[in-house]
């Protein structure tokens, strides 16, 4: 073993992470089924300039719910997995990734810090039937097919293959969503936001401009155009919302949209109750 270690230090921050990984797991929850890790680490194949692709999938009572508590406790276990691994290794700067095409300037951004940037993409999956809906069958084939930490990939691949992702039309375009509240709050730090591993102007900004995007294409727009019977145009079309079923809901995508023009000076406990009550909405009757 002391060799395997000498073995992980001589090759950079990412091998030493990932020997963490393996020895101490960080992932716990009551509906976690799978923790793996894929692409080039499991295959042994990667570099200096490779990601540490880790993904995690659930198995909640309601597939078609997104359990936003559950994102927010793996979240801040992954965020204390990397700030202990940091302190241990004060040159490194570790970073998790997104999968909304933001990797290479999130990882640009904390070069900024002079560091060797150790990155960690997390996926995440509230469930199979949401892993279906969003993800071609041969890309999540690859994701999981990795050396597993905890549970089976295979069982969870047959468990892929037997949904109908019909069934679950609600799921769809939700993966954004899932990641830009990810990357905030498995990179902001809590009690102390200038020790984050982002900018937090980033990092809010990001989370409230994908929340206001699907309050105001996913939600109004729709009851505009049924309630009104006219496309909807702008934000200001809003204001045509005066059911009792809807008014609710028109006033909580206001409430969206004051925070999201807050900027960095948005309150991060209000930025994670935004979304946590959105999924709880979601799907909307």
């Amino acid at each position: 073993m002391h060799k395997e270690r000498e073995q992980f230090e001589l090759t950079g921050g990412r091998d030493a992470a990932i020997e963490l990984l393996f020895n101490n797991q960080p992932f716990r929850h009551r509906d976690l089924v799978l923790v793996t890790l894929s692409g080039s680490i499991s295959s042994n194949s990667h570099g200096r300039k490779s990601d540490i692709d880790i993904t995690t999938v659930l198995k909640p009572e309601d597939p078609k719910k997104v359990d936003g508590a559950a994102i927010l406790t793996l979240a801040e276990q992954l965020r204390k997995f990397a700030f202990s691994f940091k302190l241990s290794n004060p040159l490194i700067h570790p970073v998790i990734i997104s999968t909304i095409r933001l990797e290479e300037a999130q990882i640009a951004m904390a070069e900024t810090e002079g560091k060797e940037v150790v990155p960690i993409h997390w996926l995440h999956y509230p469930s199979v039937e949401f892993a279906s809906v969003n993800e071609p069958p041969g890309l999540f084939n690859g994701l999981i097919n990795g050396r597993d930490l905890k549970g089976n990939s295979n069982g969870v691949l047959r468990e892929f293959g037997l949904v109908q992702p019909s069934k679950f039309p609600e799921l769809s375009g939700l993966d954004w969503l899932t990641d830009g509240f990810r990357v905030l709050v498995a990179n902001i730090n809590p009690d102390s936001e200038e020790h984050s591993f982002q900018p937090v102007s980033f990092l809010k900004n990001l989370a409230m401009h994908n929340l206001e995007y699907f309050w105001k294409w996913r939600v109004i727009a729709p009851l505009v155009e049924k309630e009104m019977l006219k496309p909807f145009v702008s934000w200001n079309d809003i204001a045509s919302l005066r059911n009792d079923s809807t008014k609710d809901l028109a006033d909580f995508a206001n409430r969206v949209r004051d925070v999201r023009h807050q900027g960095v000076n948005a309150d991060l406990n209000e930025i994670i109750n935004l979304h946590l009550e959105t999924f709880n909405l979601w799907p909307i009757r």
